[in-house]
């Protein structure tokens, strides 16, 4: 069991492993897209923000305090405090409060969108912050937008109590009118009292000055008799005259003292009774309101919320936006990841057949070989053998470690011969069944190479060979085997048998499905050690019924081309025809494809003089480096 989880741990990692440098790979192979994509992304977000309207910004801060005859508990004045804060940031942000500030300046346009306001958390400070394309501008408005504040303040704060004292006001003034009314009525009936009491007098005055004229006459009148009797009347008469001239001074001097200093003698009056109660409650009332009112005045001035300015605006000299830097760099990160996003996405969306987990997973088969992108000579241009002409590239150790695996794949029965086909046209299968068969040849076997591909025959050009007579004349029976076989003759021992197709039929099917063709297999293969067939891809039915008639079938997939479902179906006409499918061979892996360096890389950074090159240098030169470093070596087939 341990053993077994040990095993299946090491399978997770090598998968793992393997995914890790799939993706490394997918990265370094499209780092100049990358590399082009977060470029033209910086660029782009450069030119934007040159095109941009610097816009300025300046700030101020003000402190909101609370009343100071306010009494709360300490957690109810952090929360009051910090609410007060809130409250007055968010009213330096109202259109009345904004439009008014713009009609202070002459009609600047000041919208909400350039006016921020935040109350600062746990403080009584409010900051400010105005944002503009003109730096004074925005210096003015930022004052100006605190002095308005401090206004709708004041307005706000007075509102509470300026109602009240309104209230009071007209109170203080009808009280007064009915004062008024009663003062008018009490003087009213003190002049009548007056003129009463005048008249009064006056008739006490002219009674009393009667009785003293008419008492001194009688007086005079007694004083002449002489009598005892009269003596003693006399008497009696100027005592009665003493009383009534008392009596006459007392009337006259209260007569005296109504008429010039208007004061009533006798105030016992009920009617001015009441009015004077009257007259001294509404006194009292007015007294009332006149300390309520002011009262009212001082609570206005003990209980206003003060704001006070404590950092005026500086003038800013350098825009905020946009932030040419800064906008630079998020333009070459978006593109370097949106880039590293559309390849991803890419990649997964791709069905084509990319690595040996595809092959293995999707088809059920195995990997028999890695073929590297071939360097063309340009000299030669497609003719010529490349094992022949470059027995040292990878490329050619590469088909020599194909050659290995067909060999341990037949090591019960060696395979002697073996068909090339491919799922779709242009995967390169001539170019492999041509190179293995110059590879088997430097083995020292005898090969014969026969092209069976014959609606689009291609064997001959690379080999440089006519196609003047070959497979369509032993049809017709023009022509013997020994006839149209040719001698491909290149250097490093490097000589094999051909067959061409010759000229092309019109019924290729009938012809390759026929007795003649098993026969004509079955000849060959009795000349030569192995026999090597290139047929039509997978798409007609030519290689179905070759696969029958040989002991083994490759298909060849172009890496990253081939599409899954195309190679599916091609594998499933294999098998239904009952043909021996050996494996497949992963062709055209590019040198800097994902899969390379997993699969390829030992032997081409082992044997190929392409890194030795002074061309190579920074940063690539040392991944090589660390390449070499990483990868084992991989001991090569040297026949």
């Amino acid at each position: 069991m341990e053993k077994n989880n040990d095993t299946e741990n090491l399978e997770f990692d090598l998968i793992d492993t393997a995914v890790i440098k799939r993706y490394f790979g997918l990265l370094w192979q499209w780092a100049w897209a990358i590399a082009l994509a977060g470029a033209l992304g910086a660029v782009g977000a450069f030119l934007y923000s040159k095109s941009q309207t610097p816009i300025y910004t300046t700030s101020t801060r003000v402190m909101v305090a609370r009343p100071a005859q306010e009494q709360t508990t300490d957690l109810t004045r952090t929360l009051s405090n910090q609410q007060i804060a809130d409250t007055y940031a968010q009213l330096a942000k109202l259109t009345p409060v904004l439009q008014k500030v713009s009609d202070n300046l002459g009609g600047i346009p000041v919208e909400s969108g350039m006016i921020s306001a935040y109350a600062i958390t746990n403080t009584q400070l409010v900051e400010l912050t105005v944002i503009n394309t003109d730096p004074r501008q925005a210096v003015a408005i930022a004052n100006e937008l605190v002095n308005v504040t401090m206004e709708q303040n004041d307005q706000i704060q007075s509102g509470r109590y300026n109602q009240v004292e309104a209230n009071l006001n007209t109170q203080i003034a009808d009280m007064e009118k009915q004062i008024n009314q009663v003062q008018e009525k009490i003087d009213q009936r003190n002049q009548e009292l007056l003129t009463e009491q005048k008249i009064e007098l006056q008739t006490r005055l002219q009674g009393v000055q009667d009785e003293v004229t008419a008492t001194q006459s009688e007086i005079n009148r007694l004083s002449s008799i002489g009598t005892p009797e009269s003596q003693n009347r006399v008497s009696e008469l100027r005592s009665s005259l003493t009383q009534l001239q008392s009596l006459y001074n007392s009337y006259q001097q209260s007569y005296t003292q109504l008429v010039v200093q208007g004061k009533l003698v006798n105030t016992a009056d009920p009617q001015l009774t009441r009015l004077d109660k009257t007259y001294q409650l509404y006194q009292q009332i007015y007294v009332n309101l006149i300390n309520s009112r002011e009262s009212v005045r001082l609570a206005k001035l003990q209980y206003t919320t003060n704001v006070v300015q404590l950092e005026p605006p500086a003038l800013p000299l350098l825009p905020v936006r946009p932030n040419v830097t800064g906008n630079t760099i998020a333009g070459l990160l978006a593109g370097l990841v949106l880039a590293v996003v559309a390849i991803f996405v890419v990649d997964f969306l791709d069905d084509s057949i990319k690595t040996v987990s595809d092959v293995r997973n999707l088809l059920g088969l195995n990997v028999m070989g890695f073929i590297g992108e071939l360097d063309k000579d340009p000299e030669k241009g497609v003719e010529g053998l490349f094992v022949a002409d470059h027995p040292r590239s990878p490329v050619t150790e590469s088909f020599r470690t194909l050659r290995t695996a067909l060999e341990f794949a037949g090591v019960d029965k060696p395979i002697q011969s073996l068909l090339v086909t491919s799922a779709g046209p242009g995967e390169g299968k001539t170019t492999i069944a041509t190179n293995l068969a110059g590879v088997l040849a430097q083995s020292g076997k005898r090969v014969l190479l026969i092209d069976a591909d014959m609606r689009r025959p291609n064997v001959h050009r690379p080999l440089g060979l006519p196609n003047r007579y070959g497979l369509s004349d032993i049809f017709r029976g023009t022509a013997r085997m020994t006839d149209v076989i040719q001698t491909f003759e290149g250097p490093n021992s490097t000589t094999f048998q051909v067959i061409t197709t010759g000229a092309l039929p019109p019924n290729p099917a009938e012809l390759i499905a026929s007795e003649k063709m098993s026969a004509i297999i079955k000849e060959a293969a009795t000349l030569v050690d192995i026999l090597l067939v290139d047929s039509a891809p997978l798409i007609v039915t030519d290689p179905q019924v070759l696969s029958q008639r040989l002991e083994g079938s490759l298909i060849v997939i172009h890496t990253g081309e081939t599409r899954a479902d195309a190679t599916r179906y091609a594998v499933d006409q294999l098998h239904s025809s009952g043909g021996h499918l050996l494996g497949t061979v992963l062709n055209r892996i590019q040198r800097r494809h994902a899969n390379y360096g997993t699969h390829y890389a030992p032997y081409y950074y082992q044997n190929s003089d392409y890194f030795k090159k002074p061309k190579s240098r920074g940063v690539f030169a040392r991944f090589q480096a660390r390449l070499r470093k990483a990868i084992p070596s991989t001991p090569s087939d040297k026949k």
